[in-house]
């Protein structure tokens, strides 16, 4: 039998629950099992999710896919949003070290990890930012890493920028299976996802999907279509 809600939970908390409508748990499983049926996801094991604008849909939609995907296998989901992290508010955790050390070398990203912060998801939170580190990743050490990471997880899921605004997401999708889309339903314009695609594209970066957002109030916040 399903638990009440606590009346407390005057609204839907953004990480899923036992309190999460079915449909919402139905609509994550289903994009997991999408994700699982990629040639290119099957490969490489790596994913980065990125919105086409700035906002909190592309960080819930991958701490999400994250909690899911971990009933099933171990993973570990990367904050690459290094100036604007969200990942471990979500999870309510510190944030003190993480993947900026590591992309800077001060320190092993493994050392960084902090593990389950669900049964079966590890986290490496986003770090502290400085300018030095938005160069690393213009270099081979966030492939070495995901690389390194990949031999330890089942999945890894990286979260970054969103595409208009950060050349980040290309940089990391080129180093994963490929880039899966948040798309914000009356809030992105058709132009600008247009645009976000046809930059991955431009970078031969695969899309592997979009998912539509819709607005909170909905007991089914998204639903999964294909670029």
């Amino acid at each position: 039998m399903r638990r009440k809600q606590p009346k407390h939970f005057k609204q839907s908390p953004p990480l899923l629950t036992d309190f999460s409508p079915p449909e919402l748990w139905d609509s994550y499983r289903a994009l997991y099992t999408r994700l699982l049926l990629s040639p290119q996801v099957k490969e490489q094991r790596a994913v980065a999710v990125a919105g086409v604008r700035p906002g909190a849909a592309h960080a819930v939609v991958c701490a999400n896919l994250a909690a899911v995907a971990s009933r099933s296998e171990r993973v570990l989901l990367v904050d690459a949003c290094l100036q604007t992290p969200q990942q471990h508010a979500l999870f309510q955790v510190s944030n003190v070290h993480g993947f900026s050390e590591a992309l800077l070398g001060r320190c092993e990203w493994a050392a960084c990890v902090q593990k389950n912060v669900r049964p079966g998801l590890d986290l490496l939170s986003a770090g502290a930012w400085t300018p030095d580190v938005a160069a690393c990743f213009h270099t081979a050490r966030v492939e070495a890493l995901f690389e390194e990471a990949r031999r330890s997880y089942g999945l890894v899921l990286v979260d970054t920028p969103p595409v208009c605004c950060s050349p980040d997401a290309l940089l990391v999708g080129q180093s994963a299976a490929g880039v899966l889309l948040v798309v914000c339903k009356h809030r992105d314009r058709r132009t600008e996802v247009q645009e976000s695609v046809a930059k991955l594209h431009g970078a031969q970066v695969p899309c592997l999907g979009s998912v539509l957002v819709r607005e909170a109030r909905s007991r089914a916040p998204f639903c999964i279509t294909n670029c």
